[in-house]
């Protein structure tokens, strides 16, 4: 039996889908005041946070923070 191993850039597309859906439901959730808003939404920041590489400001497309500038 043959194992493919899947794509890593696939597998975080998937999984950032994952996250942006739990975002979303939290937000729906918040709205309708219903209690699971607060575990969905930290449910989607964990999974961010434990399996997606980190977000570089280049990434983004914007500017760095202050706070990222070196000093002058």
């Amino acid at each position: 039996m043959t194992v493919t191993r899947p794509s890593t850039a696939k597998l975080f597309d998937e999984i950032e889908e994952a996250v942006e859906t739990l975002e979303h439901l939290a937000v729906e959730a918040a709205y309708l005041q219903e209690p699971c808003a607060q575990v969905l939404l930290r449910t989607a920041e964990l999974l961010r946070a434990a399996v997606l590489p980190p977000v570089t400001p280049l990434q983004l497309d914007t500017p760095a923070s202050v706070a990222d500038q070196p000093a002058v």
